[in-house]
């Protein structure tokens, strides 16, 4: 069976999240992505998050990190700086039909491997740039990481606890938004070059993309002027509305109240049917969420989050427990479905990897390898992609230009 994206070629120049979380899907889905890795300077997630696991002269191949953005990919050890490495970069994308880069605005143009040096070799070329703030405007130049997307999108001062401290989220959200909105953007675009022959240069801006998750907030600003408040884990429109301890050491309890009716039944779930009289509207739970919330907990701590979650669920209550990284393995909602794949790796062994994000039923995407080591792909890339000689390659390697290794 083939899959969706079966017979495109990608370039891939990114490094970090936004870049490689977004061409992983197109991998997933059938690509063939060539991750275009400079051996002078390597992506660095290729060398975080270290363990015991990890050590050795090959460290940079045992990275969890790059291993779970970087699966089912070719890697191919190139130096673009240097000419020999530029022209060898070029002929790969003349063959190519997407190109994603993920750095500074301005570097591709620096080097001068901008888009209308791709165009120029391939005519009706898709080049998706991830950049922090987009090719345009005063910002362009400046540098961005996912710290820096959060507070400069707004979503920071969304996310505090009433101490005036703005909080960034666990995990750097603008990256992952802006990947998965880059896969959008590259099927769009592969959408109209096959109606119109004509390639695309998507900018995408990373802030711009994060800003689009809570656009009403803009709006309420523009129609009621109101700068929206930061609410912890409460809401402005359901309570309860929160996070509550339960027994054992750091297990939680989410819950969230829609309707005076969903509250009738969840106060007499936990025994405490007098609160729906006391308070018997939104109005007057938002106006005493604290007291409310004191009361929840003071039931929720001696209960175990899961039975508690699965109790209130069967009453049409959403509620549920807070899993973490261990929880999510053994969970039996991902074991019914499938969701985590074992996949044997050279290095590391067999070990679980997130599955597929979409479920196409008839062209489902899977996990065919695991991330590659460093240059693992060179010979497989510049002669059978390419179409370079083996000579050409070994030149390539005695100039620097094609590395096995860093």
């Amino acid at each position: 069976m083939n899959l969706p994206l079966e017979g495109l070629l990608v370039t891939d120049l990114t490094a970090y999240w936004a870049g490689p979380f977004c061409t992983k899907f197109l991998a997933d889905f059938g690509a063939t992505v060539v991750k275009v890795e400079s051996p002078v300077h390597p992506d660095v997630v290729r060398i975080t998050l270290t363990s015991p696991a990890t050590h050795g002269p090959d460290y940079y191949n045992k990275s969890a990190y790059f291993n779970n953005y970087s699966r089912n990919k070719l890697s191919l050890g190139l130096d673009i700086g240097a000419p020999a490495g530029r022209d060898t970069l070029l002929k790969l994308v003349a063959k190519s039909d997407i190109v994603a880069e993920n750095l500074r605005a301005d570097v591709m143009d620096n080097l001068g491997l901008g888009y209308d040096t791709m165009k120029s070799v391939k005519a009706d070329i898709i080049m998706l740039s991830l950049s922090a703030f987009g090719k345009t405007g005063p910002l362009r130049r400046f540098a961005g990481i996912g710290t820096t997307m959060e507070q400069m999108s707004g979503l920071a001062s969304l996310n505090t606890y009433g101490d005036e401290v703005p909080y960034n989220t666990g995990i750097a959200y603008g990256d992952p938004n802006a990947g998965v909105m880059g896969v959008a953007a590259v099927v769009m675009a592969l959408m109209q070059r096959d109606a119109t022959g004509i390639g695309s240069f998507i900018d995408l801006s990373q802030q711009e993309n994060l800003i689009c998750l809570f656009g009403e907030q803009v709006l309420d600003w523009f129609w009621n002027g109101r700068n929206p408040l930061p609410q912890g884990n409460g809401s402005m429109v359901m309570a309860p509305h929160g996070c509550y301890p339960c027994e054992g050491n750091d297990r939680w309890l989410t819950v969230a109240i829609q309707t005076d009716a969903e509250w009738h039944i969840f106060a007499a779930a936990i025994g405490k049917p007098e609160l729906a009289s006391i308070y018997p509207d939104l109005l007057s739970r938002l106006s005493n969420t604290h007291e409310i919330d004191a009361e929840i907990a003071s039931w929720t701590v001696t209960q175990d989050a899961a039975e508690v979650a699965s109790l209130l669920q069967a009453k049409g209550i959403a509620a549920s427990p807070v899993l973490d990284a261990v929880d999510l393995i053994g969970d039996p909602q991902m074991k019914a479905r499938g969701f985590f794949e074992m996949v044997d790796d050279a290095d590391l062994g067999r070990w679980a990897y997130d599955g597929i994000a979409w479920r196409l039923m008839e062209t489902p995407g899977s996990i065919r390898t695991p991330a590659p080591r460093f240059g693992q792909h060179n010979d497989h890339v510049l002669r059978e992609i390419v179409g370079l000689s083996q000579a050409d390659v070994e030149d390539l390697r005695a100039g620097g230009a094609v590395a096995d290794s860093f």
